[in-house]
């Protein structure tokens, strides 16, 4: 069986030699490496030729800069192994990562979930919880797999790269390209939708890597992250609707308003007048209001379930002294 293994790669000459050794270097060696270069301004692209040059497993995709979603449906495309899977440039696999997916491959099973080791902090767990070590029909058990990757309670990450996928279910399946933020969490929900069944295994051969000045990490993309993550909610609340128990959606809204909330303190942290601009555009924002109106917000931890409810019921002055308070704390917590 041979195993296509895509590389989305942007301004990443730092570390995809280091990702690329360790892909190459793996003891199954029936594979193919599709890099695809997103119009990086740095030495990517030559990096890239050059390691294809030396290796004629490695297939390199140039093209202008049109974001991470748009780079892993190029690779699918062009990928003609029987399973699929991912990895971050920055990231690396261990030396026997592709052969324990393979040895763990199950007639039948649609896809693989594995798992990672950190490298550096991240807000990332890697607990499989009450899933790991399992292989389940999707159907018969989708309201505890759409509990688990869908909610903040015992939440799972829908990370891209911990999947291994047949090739004839991942040709079903699209990245949506007209989401900035968590477009891999309604990518999972298309394949839990499109499987029939699927394996998850507790074993950590992906070895991820926290970047700092990742998307995420930046303070400029802190506004555009907040709508981002708006719109993809109002994508995936539209596509589930009638397939997820009602508990699970009010679940899964209040997770992504803990996080909209996290990067508003995170505003604040820097400026709170800014803060409280945003704030006021969001009370303004039909979609948002019907967010607050329609998630378990009392499961939240609880300076942001504070904060939610604040704005929820427009307390502007109480607001006003709980973001002080916050910023004073984060000060002194410095």
């Amino acid at each position: 069986m041979k195993v296509s293994i895509i590389i989305p790669a942007y301004n990443a000459e730092k570390t995809l030699a280091r990702c690329l050794d360790s892909v190459l270097n793996q003891t199954y060696q029936n594979i193919e490496v599709i890099v695809i270069n997103d119009g990086s301004k740095d030495n990517t692209l030559q990096i890239c030729t050059s390691y294809a040059d030396k290796d004629d497993r490695i297939k390199v995709i140039d093209k202008p800069n049109s974001g991470v979603s748009n780079s892993r449906n190029k690779g699918i495309e062009a990928s003609t192994g029987d399973y699929v899977t991912f990895i971050d440039s920055d990231d690396t696999i261990e030396t026997d990562c592709i052969k324990t997916l393979i040895d763990n491959i199950e007639e039948s099973v649609d896809f693989i979930r594995y798992n990672f080791n950190p490298i550096g902090p991240t807000t990332f767990n890697n607990n499989l919880f009450d899933l790991a070590n399992k292989t389940l029909n999707i159907k018969e058990n989708s309201e505890i797999i759409f509990r688990h990757f869908l909610t903040s309670k015992e939440a799972i990450p829908n990370l891209i790269f911990l999947l291994l996928i047949r090739k004839d279910i991942i040709d079903k399946l699209k990245f949506n390209e007209t989401l900035f933020m968590m477009e891999d969490v309604e990518f999972y929900f298309q394949l839990f939708k499109t499987a029939k069944k699927g394996k998850f295994i507790d074993i950590k051969m992906y070895n991820y890597y926290n970047n700092p000045v990742s998307v995420t990490h930046n303070k400029n993309n802190f506004t555009k992250i907040i709508y981002g993550i708006l719109d993809t909610n109002r994508v995936l609340n539209a596509e589930i609707k009638n397939i997820v128990d009602k508990n699970i959606i009010l679940d899964m809204n209040a997770s992504h308003l803990s996080i909209i909330s996290q990067y508003l303190i995170n505003i604040c942290k820097i400026n709170k007048n800014t803060c409280i601009k945003e704030i006021t555009k969001l009370q303004n924002d039909d979609y948002f209001k019907y967010l607050l109106s329609n998630s378990h917000l009392n499961t939240l931890p609880k300076k942001n379930r504070i904060l939610l409810n604040m704005i929820k019921n427009n307390n502007t002055i109480l607001m006003n002294l709980y973001l002080i308070t916050l910023k004073i704390l984060y000060k002194i917590k410095d």
